[in-house]
């Protein structure tokens, strides 16, 4: 019998064999993957597999899927279940369609990044002073 707490969740969800992701992938704090969902009666396994060099801007899911190299997704993507991406192509919406080809420099690729990292510092700060002033409501207000 094991004993199972969230860290160890997230990590068997990190090493899960049902998902393979390629060397230099850069993916915001704000994606989501998975190899299996759950309910409450059933397991479903999938296979997720994403290529080489691929960028995940904010608000991503993806499960199940194939993701060629090179490519990018852009800001609230969903990429659904059985879903092939093809390699240097620019993927947005829900279900995702290819919006461009990836024909970037390597510069515009850094600054890419660097714009995604930003916004990430902006988004999580609101939200961690957000649950901050949630905590400290819900926790002191009999105390007041």
């Amino acid at each position: 019998m094991y004993k199972i707490d969230l860290t160890n969740i997230y990590l068997y969800i990190a090493l899960n064999q049902n998902i393979k992701i390629g060397n230099n992938t850069f993916m915001s704090r704000m994606f989501i993957t998975g190899g299996y969902m759950m309910d409450n009666h059933f397991i479903t396994i999938f296979k997720t597999t994403i290529g080489k060099n691929c960028i995940f801007e904010s608000y991503i899911g993806v499960m199940g899927v194939t993701i060629g190299n090179n490519s990018i997704f852009q800001h609230i993507t969903g990429v659904m279940k059985g879903q092939i991406c093809r390699s240097n192509a620019i993927y947005e919406g829900v279900p995702c369609k290819k919006v461009g080809d990836n024909d970037l420099s390597q510069e515009e690729i850094e600054e890419l990044k660097q714009n995604i990292r930003e916004y990430d510092k902006i988004k999580w700060g609101v939200y961690l002073d957000v649950y901050k002033i949630y905590l400290y409501h819900n926790i002191y207000e009999d105390v007041f």
